[in-house]
């Protein structure tokens, strides 16, 4: 699916996070013509960060091409939970790192059970995957769907893969790896061929910032999936 993260000109990206934000911020038309370059790749599904331009994007290019992308979407609160269901046709909503990440039990378990209450499965994204899914694990949480960072170069992972890997097969969710291509800084092939390698993981949500980063990205990523 198509990340978000280059849009919002996110913190991870460096020096580049600048260029980003000017690029895109404010700019949905920009943004729904790498959709709409996405699309005609095969990338039918987007990991949605409820920005306004970025749901205005999305929202635009359904409308104009007639087509419909499936979402999951990293959301902070109930409310935009219950505003984007009304939007788009979701697969899933994932409570977002900032708030996942403290461990807060009641928090994560009453979101869940209020996305599984609207149709559709319900998780959680995380910055420190080890801890917070050995967390939910022990606090006897059942989510549906995590998404976390995965990447041959261990950036943003807190454990290592094997140790990230077990926990995951005891929860049994679904697995979105972020972070594939760590922020830029591993070659495309190279990154790809790491995580396709990976059993338990699901789905990739892979950033590009550009129609010729989507044709090469995702160029590749249906070479080693066969999508």
């Amino acid at each position: 699916m198509l990340g978000t993260s280059p849009f919002l000109g996110a913190g991870q990206f460096g020096e580049r996070a600048y260029d980003y934000l000017g690029r895109f911020y404010g700019k949905p038309e920009r943004i729904a013509k790498i959709i709409d370059a996405c699309w005609d790749l095969g990338v039918e599904g987007i990991q949605l960060i409820p920005e306004s331009y970025i749901v205005e994007a999305l929202k635009l290019w359904e409308k104009r091409t007639g087509n419909r992308m499936v979402v999951v979407s990293s959301i902070y609160n109930l409310q935009d939970m219950d505003r984007l269901l009304e939007m788009f046709e979701h697969a899933g909503i994932l409570l977002h790192a900032s708030l996942a990440d403290r461990h807060n039990r009641d928090l994560v378990a009453s979101f869940v059970d209020h996305a599984r209450e609207r149709g559709v499965l319900g998780g959680l994204v995380s910055h420190v995957p080890y801890r917070t899914l050995l967390w939910a694990s022990s606090s006897g949480i059942r989510i549906d769907v995590a998404m976390v960072p995965i990447n041959k170069m261990g950036y943003m992972m807190d454990a290592p893969l094997s140790e990230i890997a077990r926990v995951i097969k005891g929860l049994g969710c679904q697995i979105i790896a972020k972070k594939v291509l760590a922020a830029g800084r591993l070659p495309v092939r190279e990154a790809l061929e790491y995580v396709c390698g990976i059993d338990f993981i699901d789905s990739l949500a892979i950033g590009v910032s550009s129609v010729e980063e989507a044709i090469e990205t995702f160029g590749l990523a249906k070479e080693y999936m066969r999508i």
